[in-house]
């Protein structure tokens, strides 16, 4: 059985984790990223905390070049990488993923057998409530849902995208929206950075599939929010 937490804490086992799976990425043709679904920016963001990481771990096990400073910002670069990555290896364990994935990248091996899902209708319904700072808590349901929040039986997660700007525009078009989020949850947070603050957040929501893309939801419509 695979680990429960994909992403390997120990300094040691996290160096050949992050070395063995940014080279898998960038192996084959087409290459392994593009075929695991990631986005471009996923690729360089990922190939970016690798270079992070080469430039300090080898200087955190020096002793003579080991600093408070450098062990401070080592850590970080470990959990802002583990933070970025995991939902990115929720859609890495779809139905592309071989064998040889599931063991590089410590995917979940799939539990229930394929089962053929219809093509999904509904549109998200989404409520987003400002909880000061950085941060903005979803609220999911099903379309013309009643009561609690749900997820729809076709889906695999919700996936929302989404862009931050300066100014409030009447419409910003999904191709703008260049960063992705994945939830199997409906409700869950998005945290943004520090450099986020007094501007306007624009989203786009769908049910995915990841077993059968075609059969993955529409786009809603643009929904705007402020980061406080």
């Amino acid at each position: 059985m695979l680990r429960r937490n994909r992403i390997p804490e120990k300094d040691s086992e996290f160096n050949n984790y992050i070395y063995r799976t940014t080279a898998a990425l960038l192996n084959g043709t087409p290459p392994a990223w593009q075929r695991l679904k990631l986005s471009e920016s996923d690729k360089n963001k990922w190939v970016g905390f690798m270079n992070q990481w080469d430039d300090l771990y080898p200087k955190h096990t020096n002793d003579s070049k080991r600093t408070r400073p450098i062990t401070a910002e080592k850590n970080a670069t470990r959990k802002a990488f583990t933070k970025f990555a995991q939902p990115l290896l929720t859609t890495m364990s779809g139905s592309a993923a071989n064998e040889g994935d599931r063991l590089t990248f410590n995917l979940r091996k799939k539990s229930r057998p394929y089962r053929k899902r219809g093509k999904i209708e509904d549109i998200p319904s989404v409520h987003i409530q400002n909880l000061g700072g950085t941060s903005l808590l979803f609220r999911v349901r099903r379309e013309n849902q009643e009561g609690r929040r749900g997820k729809h039986p076709l889906a695999d997660v919700l996936e929302v995208r989404y862009v931050v700007l300066n100014e409030q525009l009447p419409e910003v078009s999904i191709e703008q929206c260049t960063e992705k989020h994945f939830s199997g949850k409906t409700y869950f947070y998005i945290h943004f950075p520090a450099n986020a603050i007094g501007k306007c957040a624009y989203f786009y929501f769908r049910w995915r599939n990841f077993s059968k893309e075609e059969n993955s939801g529409i786009y809603s419509n643009m929904v705007m929010a402020f980061v406080a």
